[in-house]
């Protein structure tokens, strides 16, 4: 049997060197990025047999063309990698392109970066390198060698961080759901206890309903993997406070509205704000920011069995609210409503929540760009200004409240599900900011968490979107001056 479980912190290859770490005798081969525009004035400037080697190869900067000009020996002198004409975000993007085209077993190094500084290359660098399988070794598997790239050390520091957490996370939404289990991802969670010495507690099965997790409990009782709450807590004194919800379905079957088989091919990324949740906290514990962090997660198996809960249950949830199943399969607003309304209870400076919440905003926005809804509408407009600027896009939705009527029910307080086929992505919006305290700055992220196929940077799987936005959002927000 594969182990695709890992028994301590993992140690990722970045395939990022800096001048430490660079073998003896070992040089980097120059990189020089041109668009089509920049190609001919470097070239008019290069000796005879560089000009005449571009020419018949006929490169012309075109995005993602990679051509290798050889030296009298017919080494590689150096690489000249085309970025097109294209808008800045999709530039980014393309820097993706080139490890997956240069030979294998050198270092290189970026010689003209005036498009993208070189922190942001070797972020995309990287995230081009990961690959789910190639690092998890299975039995009679080599590591692939990739090509390294060279970059200061103090560039390296600043987007560690991101891709140790970008890698994990990643991971995490990748593992089989036989393999991530509820009882797994606290397993995952145990990480940050034993890196970064985070206190860790534990409330499993049964002890939900003493507890008073009732909505956590419902939703994973019918599995034979014990749902339960992982509550992990960081940081002391009195620095700003700062509450991480995620939601932990470690596979989804849309319980008694059972999904079809092609909705419940991709389910095991029903996890994805929990793995969120998890790697927005090890980068916090990893830059030792001046906060206390809380994050609370409901981690449970949405499984079909004579002990599933049902359409039409009504639940009394931790805050008191009687709440009315309108379906199974909108199982993740049921398991959050508790985790919101304990998160809150301590007034924390802000409250996040990461879910794969809805088909809807899917449907509204694509893949690409998780969906923030919030009870202060400049806060989610300043992360989605913040969000663009980092090449880490995320979009503003209305938390449209006259949508609540909809939820009425006529059992309990109100249902889970509006009796509107429309803005389902609003109405769960809606639903959640019941449980949230007014006086609470909330951002809720409804997102994927999965690319559908690969590119530049984004192989297809598991993903991890909106963790540089949301800590450039926290650092202006609680003027901690990051260089991020």
């Amino acid at each position: 049997m594969v182990n695709f479980m890992k028994k301590s912190w993992p140690n990722y290859d970045f395939h990022i060197k800096t001048s430490l770490t660079l073998e003896e005798g070992e040089s980097a081969i120059s990189i020089y990025v041109f668009t089509e525009k920049e190609l001919d004035s470097w070239v008019k400037k290069q000796s005879a047999f560089v000009r005449k080697y571009v020419a018949s190869a006929q490169f012309l900067g075109k995005e993602g063309e990679v051509l290798l000009v050889p030296d009298k020996e017919g080494e590689i002198a150096q690489v000249l990698f085309g970025v097109g004409e294209e808008e800045e975000s999709d530039l980014f993007w393309t820097y993706g392109k080139l490890p997956q085209f240069l030979p294998k077993d050198y270092t290189y190094r970026i010689e003209n970066s005036t498009h993208l500084n070189v922190a942001d290359i070797a972020y995309v660098w990287s995230l081009s390198c990961y690959n789910f399988m190639r690092h998890n070794n299975r039995p009679g598997h080599s590591r692939e060698q990739l090509p390294s790239l060279l970059v200061e050390e103090d560039e390296l520091d600043k987007v560690k961080p991101f891709l140790q957490a970008t890698y994990w996370v990643r991971d995490m939404i990748n593992y089989p759901p036989n393999k991530l289990t509820p009882k797994a991802l606290a397993h995952e969670a145990d990480h940050l206890r034993t890196v970064y010495g985070a206190c860790l507690d534990t409330i499993v099965g049964d002890d939900l309903i003493t507890c008073n997790y009732p909505s956590v409990y419902v939703v994973g009782k019918a599995s034979s993997h014990e749902p339960r709450v992982i509550d992990l807590r960081w940081g002391e004194g009195n620095f700003p406070k700062i509450a991480i919800v995620g939601k932990g379905i470690t596979f989804d079957t849309g319980g008694l509205n059972l999904k079809s088989s092609n909705g419940m091919k991709e389910m095991r990324k029903d996890m994805g704000g929990a793995a969120h949740a998890l790697g927005l906290a090890a980068i916090i514990m990893e830059m030792k920011l001046p906060v206390q962090i809380r994050v609370l997660i409901g981690a449970a198996e949405n499984a079909v069995s004579g002990s599933a809960f049902r359409p039409s249950d009504v639940i009394k949830t931790r805050q008191g609210i009687e709440i009315e199943v309108g379906d199974t399969d909108a199982e993740g607003r049921v398991l959050l409503c508790d985790l919101l309304h304990e998160a809150g209870e301590e007034r924390p400076d802000l409250l996040i929540d990461f879910a794969t919440l809805t088909g809807s905003a899917r449907v509204a926005l694509g893949t690409d760009l998780p969906a923030i809804f919030s009870n202060r509408n400049e806060l989610a407009r300043e992360l989605q200004d913040i969000s663009l600027s980092c090449h880490d896009p995320m979009w503003h939705m209305p938390l449209w409240k006259k949508y609540k009527a909809d939820l009425r029910s006529n059992i309990a307080s109100v249902c889970t599900i509006s009796k509107s086929p429309y803005g389902d992505a609003i109405n769960a919006a809606i639903f959640l900011d019941m449980f949230v305290p007014k006086e609470v700055p909330w951002l809720h992220i409804d997102f994927m968490g999965w690319n559908n196929s690969s590119r530049p940077g984004r192989p297809e799987g598991g993903e991890a979107t909106g963790l540089r936005a949301m800590m450039r959002l926290i650092s202006k927000e609680l003027g901690l001056a990051l260089d991020l």
